[in-house]
Order: C-alpha cells, then structure tokens, then sequence
C-alpha cells in the first residue's frame, strides 16, 4: 500500500499522519505531494521515513517515477527542488509542521 499526502492537511499535518503510520508498522510507502518548495519539509520527510517529495507543479512528470523509486525502497524529490544550502542563500528557514 502506498500513501500521498501533503504537509498541510486539517486536523493533523502530513508529517503527524506519517509517524502514526510508522507506529503502527504500517508497511506502506509515503510520497508527499506538496505545492511546499521549502528544503527543510523535504528533509522532514526523509527523516521521519517516506519515500518520496513531489511538487504538485510537477506531479504529471514526478509522481511516477516517485513510486517507481518508492518500490525500490530509495527516496525520491522533485528534480526541480532546490538543495537546502541554495535556499539558505535565498531566504530563512520555515517552520515544518508538526
């Protein structure tokens, strides 16, 4: 079974409904499908253990291969996404949804 959910969501956020999932050993793949282009979301994700991050700009091209990755167990992100130390330059850190 595979999961796509975006960070922010009503009642609990992306991130919050992917640690329950993890607790209850659920053996799903999370893909997150956010318009967010904020690195440390991306990050977040990672860490907490879903397999992907696609931009909904480009989910037409990235979904996919996405779940193609997913399926090998690797991670995958929005090619276009910028890497955290680009977006330091640019602008300050936000705040990941808990």
């Amino acid at each position: 079974m595979s999961w796509s959910m975006d960070l922010f969501m009503p009642g609990l956020s992306g991130i919050e409904v992917a640690r329950e999932l993890k607790k209850r050993h659920n053996p799903g793949s999370i893909i997150f499908l956010s318009v967010d282009d904020d690195a440390s979301f991306v990050e977040a994700a990672q860490a907490i253990g879903a397999k992907g991050y696609v931009l909904t700009s480009s989910a037409d091209r990235d979904l996919v291969p996405a779940i193609r990755e997913a399926l090998q167990g690797r991670f995958y992100h929005s090619p276009s996404l910028k890497c955290q130390e680009q977006q330091e330059e640019e602008q300050p850190r936000r705040t990941i949804p808990k």
